[in-house]
């Protein structure tokens, strides 16, 4: 049985994941999960799958939900484009610079004369992953992206644009930061983006 503090009285979920709701067929259970039918089936087999601890919405989740069970091999994902250009196994991406931590590179569909992707080495799913602790990589990606405008001429760092896209809006799900100049030039099609 989950801890009593992983769950929320007033939730149907905690109460489902709890044995508390007589109405709930439980298909299956471990101790991290349940899976039930759900109540407004969209299709024959419609099931939901909850864990027994309480997440108040995908936007808490962290990478400590991911594959609970699972060893974590090393930082990157095998399918991930970023992993892959961050590893160097991407011949078509111009790197700019990079580092340790760091890899910098032009973006495919530019919005600007000037627009780059800053992206850590390690796979960070979204800015909505970030913590305290990653206070000071922002910053690093922040500091390499205004040297890499600076090294390509660009002198007026207050007409540039710097910023994440928040999920869903990412194209790509690893951290990257948009470095954008002039930002006076932003294609007016593309100037909700960023």
């Amino acid at each position: 049985d989950p801890a009593e503090d992983d769950c929320e009285e007033d939730c149907i979920f905690c109460l489902i994941s709890q044995d508390q709701d007589e109405y709930t067929e439980v298909i299956i259970e471990d101790d991290e999960l349940v899976c039930f039918r759900d109540i407004e089936p969209a299709a024959p087999h419609h099931y939901l799958v909850i864990p027994r601890e309480h997440i108040d919405s995908c936007l808490s989740l962290t990478k400590k939900h991911v594959c609970l069970g699972a060893p974590a091999e090393d930082d990157c994902e095998e399918d991930c484009i970023f992993c892959l250009i961050s590893q160097d196994q991407v011949e078509y991406t111009e790197v700019i610079v990079k580092d340790d931590e760091l890899v910098c590179f032009r973006d495919i569909e530019p919005a600007a004369p000037h627009h780059y992707l800053v992206i850590p080495r390690e796979h960070i799913d979204s800015c909505l992953s970030l913590t305290k602790k990653h206070v000071c990589l922002v910053e690093k990606m922040v500091k390499m992206g205004k040297a890499v405008l600076r090294a390509q001429g660009i002198t007026d760092m207050q007409d540039i644009r710097l910023g994440f896209h928040r999920p869903p809006f990412t194209s790509v799900q690893h951290l990257h930061l948009h470095v954008l100049a002039p930002a006076s030039e932003i294609s007016r099609y593309m100037l909700h983006k960023f």
